[in-house]
């Protein structure tokens, strides 16, 4: 198992300038999920794939080989009961 700092996760992505705003929910099996807003001018799937490139390299580095990465149908959202915004959200069970 290797674990990755959420922290350095949002490092890498922010630096995606085809994000408006996005949220990663991480799930089990190196399943990762990105809901996008696209920077002005950029399509979703460009900004996907902008993303997905930056966190597949990254989790590689890290010595993460194996990583599905999805182009979420949802938008990035505040959690509910908070009303908090987190940029990464790990939806692992416990």
């Amino acid at each position: 198992v290797i674990k990755v700092a959420p922290l350095s996760l949002y490092a890498i992505t922010k630096e995606v300038h085809e994000l408006r705003r996005f949220q990663i929910v991480v799930h089990k099996d190196n399943q990762i999920e990105i809901r996008l807003e696209p920077a002005e001018g950029i399509t979703r799937e460009n900004a996907f794939h902008k993303a997905e490139q930056a966190v597949v390299a990254f989790l590689q580095a890290q010595g993460v080989q194996e990583v599905t990465v999805t182009l979420s149908e949802d938008v990035p959202r505040q959690h509910m009961k908070s009303g908090k915004f987190k940029h990464i959200i790990n939806d692992i069970p416990k």
